[in-house]
């Protein structure tokens, strides 16, 4: 993403479950904010289904807009988040 330059930019990352099904994650920059989305509802086995660490609620959607990108070489991140903390991918 062009977060160092202030340039608007997406991103899609799609990987797929055992059974070939997507699991999407999108990050979209307008410049200000960083809108993440996480997406397994494609996935037929519900094997990616994700916990709601807050409230031990389990969901195949998860959304947030955060301001910051964490650029750590073992596992990127994105913090300052709205709803949750942060958002490793």
């Amino acid at each position: 993403m062009d977060l160092k330059n202030g340039n608007p930019d997406f991103i899609r990352f799609t990987q797929f479950s055992q059974s070939g099904d997507p699991i999407i994650t999108e990050f979209q920059f307008n410049g200000e904010l960083i809108y993440y989305r996480w997406d397994s509802t494609r996935d037929e086995s519900g094997e990616h289904i994700g916990e709601n660490k807050d409230t031990g609620g389990r969901f195949s959607i998860q959304e947030d807009y955060c301001n910051e990108l964490v650029n750590d070489p073992k596992m990127p991140y994105i913090t300052n988040c709205y709803k949750y903390e942060s958002h490793e991918f």
